[in-house]
């Protein structure tokens, strides 16, 4: 037995034995498992989910600021209400527009007197409900607050007047063919004939002819005017008006 552990141990049986051993003891290392790649289907997936901000954004577009300014300024100018803040005014709308930081706080001065009826409203005040309907009656009843100052200018072509709003402003009306012109916000946005141009065609009265022969009424207006400067007591001499006096 000597004899043949001898001749193992020159063969180096033993050795490898025990290098054998030693492999099989250790623990084997756990291999990571690589996972297959899903083949994504070709053409267009439909999301799982729908976003609530993207669907208000494609039925809602999104305006620009210019375009949102222009439309704030359209309604400023119309409604004479600024549509940030509230405040009511009749001029400088755009300069306010640019400048206004939003809604503020008002003074109990100021809401009172905005609570207060404007003279648009007011004129309204006396007409029924019925009557109310009839765009007629309306704006017989705005025009109720308005006053025709005279006449400015007169050609073959034109003729200009001068009207007092019911907010005490003064507007040009410009008679002429085949449209008649107002410098007033209403006309400027609604291109249509405002109750300033209503008035002074009522007052000429063509209002409810149907061709409105301006020029003709006018002609006729200042005829009138001319025989009654003709007929008018002549001006009387200092000496006469101190002489009425003591008397």
């Amino acid at each position: 037995m000597e004899r043949n552990r001898q001749r193992l141990m020159s063969l180096g049986i033993p050795a490898l034995k025990r290098e054998l051993e030693e492999m099989g003891s250790r623990a084997a290392v756990p291999r990571e498992v690589k996972k297959r790649q899903r083949v994504k289907p070709k053409g267009h997936i439909q999301p799982t989910r729908h976003s609530t901000r993207l669907q208000k954004a494609k039925e809602q577009p999104k305006e620009s600021a210019s375009e949102r300014f222009e439309r704030e300024l359209g309604e400023f100018v119309v409604s004479e209400q600024c549509p940030r803040c509230g405040r009511v005014l009749q001029r400088g709308h755009r300069r306010h527009l640019q400048a206004c930081p939003g809604a503020l706080q008002e003074r109990p001065a100021a809401a009172a007197a905005r609570a207060e009826p404007r003279p648009r409203d007011a004129a309204m005040e006396d007409l029924d409900a019925e009557e109310r309907q009839d765009q007629h009656r309306r704006l017989l009843a705005r025009m109720s607050q308005l006053h025709l100052e005279g006449i400015t200018e007169l050609s073959e072509i034109a003729a200009k007047f001068v009207v007092l709003g019911s907010a005490r402003n003064h507007y040009t009306v410009t008679l002429t063919d085949p449209s008649h012109t107002c410098t007033c916000p209403d006309y400027r946005f609604r291109r249509h004939d405002c109750k300033h141009i209503s008035l002074c065609l009522q007052q000429l009265g063509v209002f409810e002819t149907p061709h409105r022969e301006w020029k003709a009424a006018v002609e006729a207006r200042m005829s009138e005017l001319v025989q009654q400067l003709h007929e008018a007591e002549p001006p009387r001499s200092k000496e006469e008006e101190v002489a009425l006096k003591l008397l």
